[in-house]
C-alpha cells in the first residue's frame, strides 16, 4: 500500500543491492538472532544506567574528598571511565532501536543503512568508547602502582599528573575512532548491519592495517595492565602491615580486574591474529567476540572500578 513490501515472506523479494544474509542480519531483521537482540538491549541498558550512576556518584564524592588528592585523582579517573563506557551503552541502545525500526523489512533498508553517516558515527562511537576506556584503565593501573612504590609522594599528587593522561586518552581515543570516517571507501564500519568495527581482517583487506593496529594496541594495553596489577600485588604483600585478610582482599580485587579484561580482550585478540594468518573464522565467532565480548567491559567496569 505504501510502496514498501513486507519481506518476511521470503528473501527472494529483497532488492538485488541488499545483503540478504550477513554476520548479524537476516533478510527480515537487522539483528537476525532474537536472543542476541535481547542481549544487546540488556547490555546497553545496564551500561547506560550503571555508568551514569557511577559518574554522578564519583563527581559528588569529589566534593567531599578535596583533602585527599589521591582519592580525588581516582574519582576523576573513575568518572571519565564511566563516561567512556556510557558511550558504548548509547551505541548498543541506538543499534537496537534501529533494529526495531526496521522490523520485518530490513532488506529494503540494508544498503542505505550500512552506507549511512549514522551507521558510521555509531561505529566510531564504539571505537572511541573502547579506546578511551582502555587508556583510562591503563592510567589507573599506573597511578595505583606508583602509589604503592611512592606512597608519601602520591598522597599529595598534583592535578596535572592525572588530568594530562585523561585529556590524552580522550584525544587519542577520539582520533582513533574518527580516523576511518575520513575515508568512507575503507568500508571499516559498513560490513555488518550493526556498524561494528572490523575486528577480524585478512592481509590485503580494506583497512586491515588499521584493524590490526587497534587489536595490537589493545593487546599491549592489557598485558601492561596485567603486569602492573601483578607487580602491585607482590609489592603490597611485602609492605602491608594489615595482615593476611587485607592481602587476600587485594588479591581477589586484582584477580577480578585481570580476569574480566582477559575474558573480554584476549579471545578477540587471538581470533584476530588467527584471521590475519589466513584462517577463515565462522560467523558465530565474530558474533560472540564483536557483539558480546567487545562491549562487555563497558557493562562490567562500573561494578569493578567503582
Amino acid at each position: 500500500e505504501n510502496g514498501i513490501k513486507d519481506c518476511s515472506d521470503g528473501s527472494d523479494e529483497c532488492p538485488p543491492d541488499s545483503t540478504k544474509d550477513t554476520v548479524f542480519s537476516s533478510p527480515f531483521e537487522m539483528i537476525g538472532n532474537r536472543v542476541f537482540r535481547v542481549i544487546l538491549w540488556i547490555m546497553g541498558g545496564i551500561s547506560l544506567l550503571g555508568n551514569t550512576a557511577v559518574c554522578v556518584m564519583s563527581i559528588m564524592q569529589v566534593r567531599t574528598a578535596k583533602s585527599e588528592p589521591l582519592k580525588v585523582a581516582f574519582l576523576w579517573l573513575v568518572a571519565n571511565l564511566s563516561v567512556s563506557d556510557l558511550l558504548m551503552g548509547v551505541y548498543l541502545l541506538s543499534v537496537s532501536a534501529m533494529g526495531s525500526q526496521f522490523y520485518g523489512r530490513y532488506c529494503y533498508h540494508d544498503a542505505e543503512w550500512r552506507s549511512s553517516q549514522t551507521c558510521s558515527i555509531l561505529g566510531s562511537l564504539a571505537v572511541i568508547s573502547t579506546e578511551v576506556s582502555a587508556f583510562t584503565m591503563a592510567t589507573m593501573a599506573t597511578i595505583r602502582l606508583f602509589s604503592v612504590y611512592f606512597p608519601v609522594k602520591m598522597t599529595s599528587i598534583k592535578r596535572a599528573t592525572y588530568a594530562a593522561p585523561i585529556v590524552c586518552a580522550w584525544c587519542v581515543g577520539t582520533l582513533l575512532g574518527t580516523l576511518p570516517l575520513a575515508n568512507y571507501r575503507s568500508g571499516y564500519f559498513v560490513k555488518s548491519a550493526v556498524c561494528m568495527p572490523r575486528l577480524f581482517a585478512k592481509v590485503g583487506d580494506a583497512a586491515w592495517g588499521y584493524s590490526t593496529f587497534i587489536i595490537v594496541l589493545n593487546f599491549c594495553l592489557f598485558v601492561y595492565m596485567a603486569c602492573c596489577y601483578l607487580v602491585l600485588y607482590q609489592r603490597s604483600r611485602k609492605v602491608t602491615k594489615a595482615g593476611k585478610s587485607k592481602s587476600t582482599r587485594l588479591l581477589r580485587t586484582v584477580a577480578v580486574m585481570i580476569l574480566t579484561n582477559f575474558c573480554c580482550w584476549i579471545p578477540i585478540c587471538i581470533m584476530a591474529f588467527i584471521s590475519l594468518a589466513g584462517v577463515k573464522l565462522d560467523n558465530i565467532v565474530y558474533v560472540i567476540c564483536a557483539g558480546i565480548l567487545h562491549p562487555l567491559n563497558s557493562v562490567l567496569n562500573p561494578l569493578i572500578y567503582s
